[in-house]
């Protein structure tokens, strides 16, 4: 409210520098004011979600397929932005928290709106054996080349994840969200995808 800033000194033409909270304020007034022109033409909320392609890696041509594609555009100099997840299963495959630590899935993406997913122990996906080793092997030797770029969220724990669960390095790691949010806003108290969203981009919550 702007009452907040009133309390903090702050008055219309002061000239008084502004601080954090008073820049996050007006930059979100603008989006503010794009989401409303937005809406006059038909804009809605949730639009974005929408549009987002989540392509499930299930056969092994496919497998091979995306991993050359996302090979050609890293070595074209774009970096890929990958996820690791990995949770615990029993000896069917189904999810249990005293099972087995396992690597479920890893997601890449060179694009906004597009991740490809590739399956490498995930519970009810029906995916052939020969696919699980085939997305391990592609999953692999995208993390293994030093001349593939890679960015994560927190990549100390995907990083982990993949020598701990894929018993591979990953060699391109040279970007990662988390830290670069810090180094851009140094003074905002989370850092986690859910707090840079509701920060950056309110229009899309």
């Amino acid at each position: 409210h702007p009452s907040y800033f009133i309390r903090q000194g702050f008055s219309a033409g002061d000239g008084k520098p502004a601080n954090a909270s008073l820049k996050r304020f007006r930059e979100d007034l603008v989006k503010a004011k794009q989401l409303l022109e937005k809406a006059k033409q038909g804009y809605k909320r949730y639009g974005f979600l929408k549009e987002q392609d989540y392509i499930g890696v299930v056969h092994t041509k496919q497998s091979n397929e995306i991993y050359r594609k996302l090979k050609k555009k890293a070595l074209s100099g774009i970096r890929l932005i990958a996820d690791m997840e990995d949770g615990n299963v029993n000896e069917q495959g189904e999810p249990d928290e005293h099972g087995k630590h396992v690597a479920l899935c890893c997601g890449f993406g060179y694009k906004p709106g597009t991740s490809y997913t590739f399956f490498l122990s995930h519970p009810g996906t029906g995916i052939s054996k020969r696919c699980y080793e085939t997305n391990l092997r592609n999953v692999r030797a995208l993390f293994t080349n030093p001349d593939i770029k890679i960015g994560f969220h927190y990549g100390i724990s995907d990083a982990g994840s993949v020598r701990k669960l894929l018993q591979a390095i990953v060699k391109g790691y040279d970007y990662d969200t988390l830290l670069g949010e810090y180094f851009r806003d140094p003074n905002a108290k989370r850092y986690g995808l859910a707090a840079i969203v509701e920060r950056r981009y309110p229009d899309f919550l």
